[in-house]
This record gives structure tokens, C-alpha cells and sequence, in this order.
């Protein structure tokens, strides 16, 4: 897993107000993408545990 940080940025005067979290599977794998790593997380019915999985990465435990 790892993380990706966009910048959020006002269209008035291109100031950044803040950033959002993108996370991403292993690179150059299948589940490089968000979509299929997510998909994949919800065919095991874990996609709660990946979605707090993500919160810790960025935001601590």
C-alpha cells in the first residue's frame, strides 16, 4: 500500500486549501489501481478493514 497526495486547489486565486489521500496498491501490480484494490478488498468482504487500513496509513492508529 502506499499513498498519493493531490493538492485541492481554489479555482479563484489557485491557492491550495488542502490535499486528499489516494491510495494505491503495490506498484506495477494488478491492484495498482484504487478501483481494483478496492474491488478486491470487497469480493473478500473486507472493504471496511481497507478503508480503516487507509485512515491509519495517513491519518496514525
Amino acid at each position: 500500500m502506499r499513498t498519493l497526495l493531490q493538492s485541492v486547489v481554489r479555482m479563484r486565486d489557485r491557492a491550495v486549501v488542502g490535499y486528499e489521500a489516494l491510495s494505491r496498491g503495490p506498484q506495477g501490480s494488478a491492484l495498482e489501481q484504487s478501483d481494483r484494490l478496492f474491488a478486491a478488498a470487497g469480493a473478500c468482504g473486507r472493504t471496511v478493514d481497507m478503508e480503516l487500513h487507509c485512515l491509519a496509513l495517513n491519518l496514525g492508529p
